[in-house]
């Protein structure tokens, strides 16, 4: 049965990825995140983040889930299920950030089931320059400090690349952000490269078939497709061969799961 359980929703994961819009970007910035798991638990994880940006906006997406959607739009179809998922590398986080320059606005975007949710928020941080530098990397950096959803930061970043990015939410500094982890390193992204695309920027797509709802609604979505997936699929008119028993012995051994994975990087 988990086999089976595994492979829906490996397919419900494809089902979204072909209504999209073509955007170019100037550089490829890329991100390792070394996380903490769960609230009680001392497991660590890895995720590998692209940042891709140029004058007008900016987009970062987890490497993994970027290769989904690529490999995933050009499927050659004579291939096994096995062959295709060999191909794309592990990944945790499916979310996708989308940031508008102009009016300095982030739009969060992830698909539940075959439902795609997202919102948008200003991110103008309250950072703070405390005037101490290092070596980061083998860039020379400046410290910088702030306070967002529940968790203490501290951030280095480079003069050097006038870039004004960062991973995840983190925008707004004068440069780039090489290195950023909460107080406590449950969430450490470190800068990992950077790649200016040229003379031809790389296209990317991002999706257009989204929900937009506000932050505290897309919160209770995902709190609750976290919780019970179950509920989510029926909703979205999706039939699991599961006999209840087998569906309740699932949702319990998901939840002891969920004990070991349930750190989110926003404290809510």
């Amino acid at each position: 049965m988990k086999v089976k359980f595994t492979i829906l929703l490996f397919f419900i994961s494809l089902s979204n990825i072909y209504c999209q819009e073509k955007i170019t970007y100037n550089y490829k910035i890329n991100y390792k995140l070394d996380y903490k798991k769960g609230l009680d638990a001392q497991t660590r994880g890895n995720d590998y983040f692209a940042l891709y940006t140029s004058d007008s906006g900016s987009e970062f997406v987890s490497i993994g889930k970027r290769a989904l959607d690529s490999i995933s739009r050009y499927k050659d179809h004579s291939i096994s299920l096995g062959q295709f998922k060999s191909l794309i590398p592990d990944h945790t986080f499916s979310y996708v950030l989308y940031y508008d320059k102009a009016i300095k606005e982030l739009t969060m975007t992830q698909f539940f089931t075959n439902v795609g949710v997202g919102y948008k928020e200003d991110i103008a941080l309250p950072w703070q320059l405390t005037g101490e530098t290092k070596k980061v990397k083998g860039y020379l950096c400046q410290k910088a400090t702030v306070i967002y959803e529940g968790r203490s930061y501290e951030a280095w970043f480079t003069l050097d690349i006038p870039l004004q990015e960062g991973p995840y939410k983190f925008k707004g500094l004068p440069g780039l952000i090489i290195q950023i982890a909460d107080t406590e390193s449950e969430y450490v992204f470190d800068f990992m490269g950077i790649k200016k695309l040229d003379p031809q920027p790389e296209s990317f797509y991002f999706f257009r078939d989204i929900d937009m709802t506000t932050k505290a609604t897309f919160r209770t979505i995902k709190k609750k497709f976290t919780e019970n997936p179950f509920a989510m699929f029926s909703q979205s008119g999706i039939t699991i061969d599961l006999s209840p028993v087998e569906k309740a012995s699932m949702i319990e051994a998901h939840k002891k799961t969920l004990l070991k994975t349930n750190n989110t990087i926003e404290r809510y």
